[in-house]
């Protein structure tokens, strides 16, 4: 099985660029950076409200929000209210019944909210907003420059030759 192919991005923060700078892709969209603007069917829902400005603010601290994230971002937020709305039917322990046979029937609502997390698992690491998934992000706003003070020290303390 062949490996799965990287961002460029990634690529470009690792330093694979550096010994062959004409190996860099030339044709990589370019996206406008921001947060979108928020479509009526997440405006229609005040807990996708919510969510989708927290989205925003995180993200876009993050250097990693841009106008293209507006499908996924909506889906998300949407995904995240009814979550909510499935926990809510769910926190006070309407799980599941006893069946004509004997046995446990699990509550759809239960059932679903198992699905949403699921879903919303995987939206958070698409996103970057997971633990292990945080570290293959690479900010829009590339490398930052050096602080000349702090490579001046660098110099002065760094090894000194025999």
């Amino acid at each position: 099985m062949a490996r799965p192919r990287q961002d460029p991005a990634v690529l470009e923060a690792s330093g694979a660029y550096a010994k062959n700078p004409n190996r860099r892709p030339k044709d990589m969209p370019k996206y406008i950076p921001g947060a979108p603007e928020m479509p009526s069917i997440v405006a229609a829902n005040e807990q996708a409200v919510w969510y989708w400005n927290w989205c925003c603010s995180v993200l876009s601290e993050a250097g990693v929000l841009t106008t293209a994230c507006l499908p996924l971002l909506t889906l998300h937020a949407l995904d995240w209210s009814q979550a909510m709305w499935l926990y809510a039917h769910t926190a006070e322990g309407n799980i599941a019944t006893i069946g004509a046979g004997g046995g446990p029937v699990v509550s759809p609502e239960a059932a679903q909210l198992h699905q949403f997390a699921n879903r919303l698992l995987k939206e958070l690491s698409e996103f970057g907003l997971t633990p292990a998934s945080k570290s293959k992000i690479v900010a829009a706003g590339g490398k930052k420059e050096a602080e000349p003070f702090a490579e001046m020290l660098a110099r002065r303390m760094g090894p000194k030759p025999n």
